[in-house]
């Protein structure tokens, strides 16, 4: 997206519009909705043996995925949409399977209590309004 946002003087200036109508489209929306489904249908097929196994520590799945953003901050200029489809989304979603599984175990971690705690269950709670207002309110006002 950076060459988005850089004037260039060289050459003419690419506008934004065809990066808005590649993110928002709905076929790729329908891509990452289908990872989560399948990952969700994942955790609930667990069977009670799977349920008793030392679970991975969720803090690294979410390390992992977070830092994947910062391959876009090197200087091979790694497309963001290519970082989040192929990096981001399958260890952000591994993560959220971890925490789930080891939010059922006796002895969750840090990680998932305080995820699990008052304050960030409320932010989440207002999250998803939000989520879901971005969208509309983002096409309305984008450039």
């Amino acid at each position: 997206t950076s060459r988005f946002h850089v004037h260039n003087v060289t050459k003419k200036d690419t506008y934004p519009l065809i990066w808005n109508l590649t993110r928002f489209h709905p076929f790729w929306a329908l891509i990452e909705m289908t990872m989560g489904i399948a990952a969700v249908r994942e955790v609930m097929l667990d069977t009670p043996e799977e349920r008793k196994k030392a679970t991975v520590d969720p803090l690294y799945f979410f390390a992992a995925a977070y830092s994947t953003l910062l391959l876009r901050l090197t200087s091979f200029d790694f497309n963001d949409a290519m970082v989040r489809a192929t990096l981001f989304v399958p260890l952000y979603t591994k993560f959220l399977t971890s925490v789930h599984r080891d939010c059922l175990s006796e002895n969750p971690s840090a990680v998932t209590r305080f995820f699990g705690s008052k304050l960030m269950t409320y932010l989440g709670g207002l999250a998803f309004p939000m989520f879901i207002l971005h969208g509309p309110i983002g096409q309305v006002f984008y450039k």
